[in-house]
């Protein structure tokens, strides 16, 4: 781990109860709400200039995997929150520094061209709606892509009093990663400098990270949150066969071929990032996207198989919504619905 950043299990301390606690949501525990808020998480990817951690590829990747393993949520809420300072790179300087510097700044939003985007002949005008931005509650910026006059799809930066936030999360999994749609209620005002464009980097030279491909990147965060959430289910499998529970010889199975395609996916992440990340110190740009390789994803798409026979052989108890590794199965499903690790 970057040695600037603490452990993972001790800024997150956690027994059975409040771990449950993290997984029904819609809050995780307020002592894991402090640590989010003031600590390092969501300033993984950014540079020292604007008060990050300016972790590697490899780095910022496993602190995604301790974070995932640790609580589903949890994980989630680190990888998109961080996940999203690669942007600082792509805005002009002094939005960047707008947008990022201020102790406990994060910034959510959405990728998909869901806005529209005219302008007035002195400021942007922005509406639409936008699904499943991570970590809304806590969003001190947002970012949305919206299609222009022109035909372009660009992207906006919103402050948290021009959007309005629709607080319902139907699905299994995930739980307290307030993933909810956000929408304007009227237009936006959006002013020129408040706008920029993914994969266009502006500034931060010395941070190789943002010579990246955006996609590539974002690929590397999704595949690295799964691996974690797989270790987090094997975690909580062995436990339960450890506190009494009866299972079969399929369940012991799966579990040894969960655990061994979850080590293998984190060794290729491993792997992977580093010989990518020594070509991105070596070079002014790389869109090289024949990373992440593809056997990371064989190994996601066995990690979700494994799972659900494990699922399948662990009987009735395996149903009870207070069991964790239920619930860690319920988030792993989940975010393997992501269109990038599908």
């Amino acid at each position: 781990m970057h040695e600037t950043l603490p452990r993972i299990q001790d800024s997150f301390p956690w027994g059975e109860d409040l771990w449950l606690k993290a997984s029904a949501g819609p809050f995780l525990p307020e002592s894991w709400e402090n640590e989010l808020r003031q600590g390092p998480w969501y300033r993984l990817f950014l540079p020292r200039a604007l008060g990050g951690a300016q972790c590697s590829l490899p780095q910022g990747l496993e602190v995604l995997i301790q974070a995932a393993a640790h609580q589903g949520s949890l994980g989630w809420r680190v990888n998109l929150g961080a996940g999203a300072g690669f942007f600082a790179g792509c805005m002009a300087p002094e939005t960047a520094r707008q947008v990022y510097s201020a102790p406990g700044s994060v910034v959510a939003g959405s990728g998909a061209a869901k806005g529209r985007a005219r302008w007035d002949g002195k400021n942007w005008r922005l509406s639409g709606t936008w699904q499943h931005c991570t970590g809304a509650l806590q969003a001190t910026a947002f970012t949305f892509n919206a299609i222009t006059d022109e035909g372009q799809i660009r992207t906006f930066i919103l402050q948290p009093d021009q959007v309005q936030i629709l607080k319902h999360w139907p699905y299994f999994g995930l739980k307290s990663s307030h993933t909810y749609t956000v929408q304007t209620p009227e237009e936006a005002v959006v002013e020129p400098h408040m706008i920029f464009d993914i994969g266009k980097a502006h500034q931060f030279w010395d941070y190789p990270l943002y010579r990246m491909d955006f996609m590539v990147f974002a690929k590397y965060c999704m595949a690295a949150s799964l691996v974690g959430m797989a270790l987090c289910v094997c975690h909580h499998a062995h436990a339960w066969t450890a506190a009494g529970s009866k299972a079969n010889p399929h369940f012991y199975q799966a579990l040894r071929l969960l655990e061994t395609a979850a080590t293998h996916a984190r060794e290729i992440l491993n792997a992977d990032s580093e010989k990518l990340y020594k070509r991105l110190l070596h070079n002014s740009a790389d869109s090289d996207h024949t990373f992440p390789s593809a056997t990371i994803f064989k190994k996601i798409s066995e990690i979700l198989q494994y799972s659900w026979q494990l699922f399948q052989s662990g009987g009735m108890d395996m149903c009870r919504e207070d069991v964790p590794v239920h619930q860690a199965l319920r988030d792993m499903w989940l975010a393997g619905q992501h269109f990038l690790v599908k």
